[in-house]
C-alpha cells in the first residue's frame, strides 16, 4: 500500500491544484462521494487516502495483524510528507473514533492502537495512544500552517439499517417513519459513548485550534440519533454512513472548504 503509486486518489475538479487533503479509515470512505460532490461544486480539488481500521494519528501503531502489508504507522507519515511538500492547507481527519477508545457499546469489537511498535495493547494503553495521538498530530499540522477538520463519528446505532426498516415496515405500514426513529439510537446513549473522545477533543482544542465538524447536528435530535428516513437509509450498516445519509452534511463540508 505504502509502496504503490496509486496510493491516493483525487476528488473534485481534476484541473486545479490540490487544495485540501482527507485521510481516515473506513469512515473516510463513507464521506467519499460527499467530499468529492462538494469539492466539484466549490471548483477545488481534493487528495484522498486512508484504510480500513487505520486511525489516522502520527506516531501512532495500529495493533492489527495485517500491519505489514497495510501499515497504518507508514501511511500516516507518507500523507504527512506529502501534505508538507506540496503546502496543502487544510486536511480533514476522518475516523471511528471510538473504535480505538471503546469498541461498539458493549465494550467489544475495540480495534487497539499503541504509542509502541510492539503489538501489545489493552484499552487503556488505547486510550492513551489516542490522546497522545490526537493532539501530536494536531501540534505536528499547526507546526506546518496546515488547518486540521477533526470530523467527529457518526452515531453508532445499535441494530443495522436492514433489521430497523423490515421490522418498521411489518409494524407500521401506514407510517414507518415512527418506527424507524423510535428504534435508532437514543441520543443520550451515544453522547455518553462518544464521552471519552469529547472530552480529550475539548481538552486539547484548550491549547491548539482545529475545527470540528459534528454530523450530530444533521443526524440527531435531543432524543434520538435517526437511522433514516421513509426517503432511504442514512447508514448501509450500523456505523457507516450511506451516500444517502452522508449528502445531509454536504452544504456543512462545504463551509469548511472555503
Amino acid at each position: 500500500l505504502i509502496d504503490n503509486k496509486n496510493w491516493y486518489c483525487e476528488i473534485g475538479n481534476q484541473n486545479k491544484d490540490i487544495s485540501f487533503a482527507v485521510l481516515g479509515d473506513s469512515h473516510a470512505l463513507s464521506f467519499k462521494t460527499v467530499l468529492d460532490k462538494a469539492a466539484s461544486e466549490k471548483k477545488l480539488k481534493g487528495l484522498f487516502t486512508g484504510f480500513s481500521g487505520c486511525i489516522p494519528f502520527l506516531d501512532v501503531y495500529a495493533i492489527r495483524p495485517d500491519q505489514a502489508e497495510f501499515n497504518c504507522n507508514q501511511l500516516n507519515k507518507k500523507f504527512y510528507q506529502y501534505v508538507k511538500k506540496n503546502k496543502i492547507k487544510k486536511v480533514f481527519l476522518v475516523a471511528r473514533w471510538t473504535y480505538y477508545t471503546d469498541g461498539k457499546y458493549d465494550s467489544t469489537n475495540i480495534s487497539h492502537i499503541s504509542k509502541y511498535n510492539n503489538f501489545v495493547s489493552n484499552k487503556k494503553n488505547s486510550r492513551n495512544a489516542f490522546e497522545f495521538g490526537l493532539k501530536n498530530t494536531i501540534d505536528q499540522y499547526n507546526k506546518i500552517g496546515v488547518k486540521i477538520i477533526f470530523v467527529h463519528q457518526v452515531p453508532l446505532q445499535i441494530f443495522p439499517p436492514d433489521y430497523i426498516y423490515i421490522h418498521s415496515i411489518k409494524k407500521n405500514e401506514m407510517n414507518y417513519n415512527e418506527s424507524l426513529y423510535n428504534l435508532s439510537i437514543d441520543y443520550d446513549k451515544h453522547v455518553f459513548f462518544q464521552k471519552f473522545v469529547k472530552n480529550k477533543v475539548n481538552l486539547i482544542k484548550k491549547n491548539i485550534f482545529f475545527n470540528e465538524l459534528i454530523p450530530d447536528i444533521f443526524l440527531c435530535d435531543k432524543i434520538k440519533c435517526i437511522i433514516g428516513t421513509q426517503e432511504g437509509s442514512y447508514y448501509i450498516d450500523d456505523n457507516h454512513l450511506s451516500v444517502f445519509g452522508s449528502m445531509q452534511l454536504k452544504d456543512e463540508i462545504k463551509k469548511f472548504l472555503e
